[in-house]
């Protein structure tokens, strides 16, 4: 059973909470770096693909995926840590679309 990416509940102990809570506040404070530090290995909760290191985070299907993408809410959760994530590359995914 696919789990939903970690938005803004609390992860696991060994992790800080709410992933997209924190890609915000790093945002706002111009802390872009932290999206690149050592401990932030949010990949596999943020951005569910189909062969990630957390297995209960993966896709497994199409299926899976449809469902996602019918959740309005996940839908634009997604997307703005989307542009979150590339912001902290340099790159302006709005100016470019």
């Amino acid at each position: 059973v696919m789990k939903k990416a970690q938005w803004e509940s609390p992860t696991p102990a060994s992790e800080t909470s709410g992933g997209l809570k924190r890609f915000r506040a790093w945002a706002t404070s111009g802390e872009w770096r932290k999206f690149h530090h050592d401990h932030a290995h949010y990949d596999w909760w943020m951005f569910p693909i189909d062969d990630g290191s957390k297995p209960q985070y993966n896709v497994h299907c199409e299926q899976d995926i449809e469902e996602l993408k019918s959740d309005p809410n996940w839908w634009s959760r997604y997307l703005e840590s989307i542009r979150l994530v590339t912001r902290s590359w340099g790159w302006d995914v709005e100016e470019c679309a």
